[in-house]
């Protein structure tokens, strides 16, 4: 497990339902993407930027980055793609309760 992927203190307990919220949140981008709401996509990667990092989602930082600059390009192809790479990290995250 990388340094960034461990919660900071106190948020522990919040992770779960901190990744089931990107999970619900996922299928909202890949609604924006299909529909070419761009904006969408962009909003919700700046607010996903800035907030995963505390929650143990180190890598999912790197992942809104480049997927709001696609956003922002309005890029089609690359913003699939980073949707894509979105969805393995999530899925690969186990709920800690179960």
């Amino acid at each position: 497990m990388r340094e960034d992927e461990i919660p900071f203190e106190g948020l522990e307990e919040l992770v779960d339902k901190f990744l089931l919220d990107r999970k619900k949140e996922y299928v909202i981008l890949t609604e924006a993407l299909n529909n070419k709401e761009f904006n969408t996509i962009k909003d919700y990667m700046h607010k996903w930027k800035g907030f995963c990092r505390p929650y143990g989602f180190g890598p999912l930082v790197e992942l809104s980055v480049d997927l709001e600059t696609y956003a922002i390009e309005k890029s089609y192809p690359n913003c699939e793609k980073k949707l894509a790479e979105i969805k393995k990290y999530l899925d690969s995250r186990s709920l800690k309760s179960t």
